[in-house]
């Protein structure tokens, strides 16, 4: 798993990560008991895929929408609106 940000990688890892029915959180993480952290900052292209799309430290954003594909498994526009649950 790879995690970009404005093209830069900042975080990668080689194990497996396994989507299952627990919840996902994008731009934030919880702790058990305590309430959950977010991001304080704005995203705007959210893309999960199940292939490595990016095998590079850096690429050049777009400033075209991605679009999906086949290996699309989610693909969030945000375009400055605010998502609490989907």
């Amino acid at each position: 798993m790879r995690v970009f940000v404005n093209g830069t990688n900042v975080y990668s890892t080689t194990n497996n990560v396994t989507l299952n029915n627990n919840n996902l959180y994008v731009g934030g993480r919880e702790f058990g008991y305590l309430a959950p952290e977010y991001l304080r900052h704005h995203m705007d292209e959210i893309r999960i895929s199940n292939i490595d799309r990016y095998n590079v430290a850096y690429f050049t954003p777009s400033n075209i929408q991605c679009v999906p594909d086949v290996n699309t498994l989610l693909l969030m526009h945000c375009n400055n609106e605010t998502v609490s649950d989907l």
